[in-house]
């Protein structure tokens, strides 16, 4: 799977049968789909992207159908697109998160961030004021980076008072 080598030459290489070169494959992605770490630690880096959202399958569209990806009706940030929230601590532990449809939300980022950050997290983010409400409601400190402007860190805001 490292190699990314199709089941036919894994069970070549391993010498066993593609079916159970096959079946290992799918034990491994879903052993791996489930190790997840419980917690972030010290400095934690957060963003989020949307993506448009996919009615593939959908028996009733509620809108005309899109060919081959297209593009959203609405500019901007809107309830056609689905919002994931990625966070990675300075250790490599990565955690992603789908929030829903539309913009982020401090709601949406108590429901999803709180129960995974420590108590003395440092988060950094854009500048979205949705982390900025986040972390003055639930008490983490916080450090905005705008890259856009130039600013690659402002000064820490301590949201712990």
């Amino acid at each position: 799977m490292a190699q990314s080598l199709t089941v036919r030459q894994s069970a070549f290489d391993t010498g066993v049968h593609r079916n159970t070169s096959f079946r290992w494959r799918h034990r491994f992605l879903n052993w791996i789909s489930q190790d997840r770490p419980t917690k972030l630690h010290g400095i934690t880096e957060v963003d989020e992207t949307y993506l448009l959202e996919s009615d593939k399958g959908k028996r009733n569209l509620g809108r005309k159908p899109r060919k081959r990806g297209g593009s959203a009706t609405q500019r901007g940030i809107s309830n056609e697109q689905i919002c994931v929230l990625v966070a990675r601590d300075r250790a490599g532990q990565t955690l992603d998160f789908v929030t829903g449809n539309g913009p982020l939300t401090k709601a949406r980022l108590t429901t999803s961030l709180k129960p995974v950050l420590d108590a003395d997290a440092l988060l950094v983010s854009d500048a979205n004021p949705s982390y900025t409400a986040f972390c003055q409601a639930e008490g983490f400190s916080h450090e905005i980076v705008n890259l856009s402007q130039g600013q690659r860190s402002m000064a820490l805001t301590m949201c712990k008072m």
